[in-house]
């Protein structure tokens, strides 16, 4: 449900934003700069197929995916929950591990590895 909702959310605000670029009478060159940003991302994935690493490149930000995993990572209330007891300390416990882990690790200068 999350996934189809930002899904119509982007397209309906796609759609306003056509129909403005049309009622404005902007739109040849609202789809000349649409396909001119794609043909240009289009050049730099090319690129990057043959040389990934050397100039620019349409990659994520530095520590976006340590972000991403971090929030992916996250638990559920409801697969908390699920737990047993037993398993909600066994948890607790691991992520009271890794986190003594990388305090330690940005006490001593060094960068968090990822795990």
């Amino acid at each position: 449900i999350y996934v189809t909702t930002v899904y119509l959310t982007y397209f309906f605000i796609g759609l306003g934003i056509f129909t403005l670029a049309y009622t404005a009478g902007l739109a040849k060159p609202f789809y000349r700069f649409a396909a001119a940003i794609a043909i240009i991302a289009g050049l730099f994935e090319i690129k990057d197929y043959f040389w990934y690493g050397r100039g620019f490149s349409l990659k994520m930000l530095p520590g976006g995916d340590k972000r991403g995993k971090k929030y992916s990572a996250t638990m559920k209330k409801k697969e908390i929950q699920l737990m047993g007891t037993e398993e909600r300390e066994l948890k607790l416990t691991e992520l009271k591990k890794e986190l003594m882990k990388s305090n330690a690790q940005i006490a001593t200068g060094t960068a968090p590895k990822n795990s």
